[in-house]
């Protein structure tokens, strides 16, 4: 079994920002199973088998350097998501993977959403980089891994992520990813997503910059910000003083 940390841990420090006290890992393993029973040293709080996911608490002392990411005390506890390394197929509800299989960490981060997203750190510190993942976030630009439409296809929700790292974390869209975010059978596949996750994107956005959100999606994208206005009329909150 082999440990690779992966997610927001690692684009922020590629980005020069605070990182997340959420860890997540990539494991590669023969089977959920195989993980589960390496992670022996893991204090379980939620078991999903059906996403191939551990999550829980672990002792900073049983994990790796990782590249000196995990800059706390040996005898910190850590809350930590950990999954299994994993191929998938279409995506018939836009949103899960209709099945997945166990795979080697370079397949798993080739179906990862964004360049910034499908960079991995070995425990002993080497960084894990097919996409230009690294190049990317030099240039503060958000790119799609391979082919922008079918990233959005698989699951429409990424147009409203792109919005939120487009505003948390001060990127500017590759010119194929403003392409989507203006076409009309992409964004209008919006509407078919639960309100709720929808919702948790646009929050997201605005509770670090509602001015900056609007305007985004008044000026740089005004298709998705008709479409969420149309089809979630009842999504919208007014900005308290705290994000103002």
């Amino acid at each position: 079994m082999k440990l690779y940390l992966v997610g927001g841990t690692v684009r922020k420090h590629m980005l020069g920002l605070p990182t997340s006290k959420d860890l997540d890992f990539a494991v590669e393993a023969e089977s959920f199973d195989a993980m589960r029973t390496g992670l022996g040293f893991l204090r379980v709080w939620q078991e999903r088998p059906e996403f191939v996911c551990l999550r829980g608490q672990v002792e900073r002392s049983w994990l790796g350097e990782f590249g000196g990411l995990l800059q706390v005390a040996s005898n910190a506890k850590l809350d930590a998501d950990f999954t299994l390394c994993r191929a998938e197929t279409q995506y018939s509800d836009r949103r899960h993977p209709d099945t997945v299989t166990p795979c080697s960490v370079l397949e798993d981060l080739s179906r990862r959403d964004f360049t910034v997203n499908a960079v991995a750190v070995r425990e002993d510190g080497v960084w894990l980089d097919p996409h230009g993942g690294r190049a990317d976030a030099a240039d503060r630009t958000l790119r799609c891994v391979g082919n922008t439409r079918q990233r959005m296809l698989e699951d429409p929700l990424r147009l409203m992520r792109a919005v939120r790292f487009a505003v948390t974390e001060r990127l500017h869209l590759a010119d194929p990813l403003k392409d989507a975010l203006s076409n009309p059978e992409l964004v209008e596949l919006l509407a078919t997503l639960p309100v709720e996750r929808v919702r948790e994107e646009l929050t997201k956005a605005c509770a670090a910059d509602w001015r900056k959100t609007m305007l985004y999606l008044m000026v740089d994208a005004p298709l998705l910000g008709y479409t969420l206005h149309h089809n979630f009329p009842n999504m919208w909150f007014k900005p308290t003083t705290e994000t103002r």
